[in-house]
């Protein structure tokens, strides 16, 4: 199924049951991450959302407003310590770390390159909805995603290409942990 530019985290998974499954949400207490969690829940899954401060159980208690009985739990992500000098490291607690370095760069992008266009919250959660929920992607775990679809090595990075380096399993097994 395609999606477009203006697909977001509920047209994804229209009619698809998570009732038993489980996910991890990264910057779960706002923005996308609470908007991915929100509509995983919707679709029955049970989450945990991880977050840099586990006490802001606000975004918990807003998803259960909109999703009531969803099934959350609440899990830490300790920007203080990058360098993972108080605690062993953990590929899935660096990567949540990685998040904030996303969206700061997107923000210092916007106020260099004017005329770029963001997606809102919901559109933006939405890929990230579609690689946790579809049948259609399983084939192709870790993916780059562009309006939802596969996007396309070498491409237009203005539609939905991307930059061969980005999928080089190389890189990626140095950024784990030097393999």
């Amino acid at each position: 199924m395609g999606f477009s530019f203006e697909a977001t985290a509920d047209d994804v998974p229209d009619g698809i049951d998570l009732s038993g499954q489980r996910f991890v949400t990264t910057g779960a207490t706002s923005g996308v991450g609470e908007e991915a969690t929100r509509s995983l829940a919707a679709h029955g899954a049970s989450i945990l959302m991880l977050a840099r401060d586990p006490s802001n159980a606000d975004a918990a208690a807003r998803v259960r407003t909109s999703v009531p009985g969803a099934d959350l739990s609440l899990g830490t992500v300790d920007l203080d310590d990058l360098d993972f000098e108080r605690t062993d490291y953990d590929p899935w607690i660096a990567y949540g770390r990685s998040k904030p370095a996303n969206a700061l760069h997107a923000l210092a992008l916007s106020q260099r390159r004017g005329g770029v266009q963001f997606e809102s919250i919901p559109q933006g959660a939405a890929a990230q909805v579609r690689a946790a929920t579809s049948p259609e992607l399983v084939d192709h775990v870790g993916a780059y995603l562009a309006d939802c679809g596969l996007g396309v090595r070498g491409g237009d990075i203005d539609r939905n290409g991307f930059a061969p380096y980005i999928a080089d399993t190389a890189r990626a097994g140095r950024l784990w942990g030097g393999q």
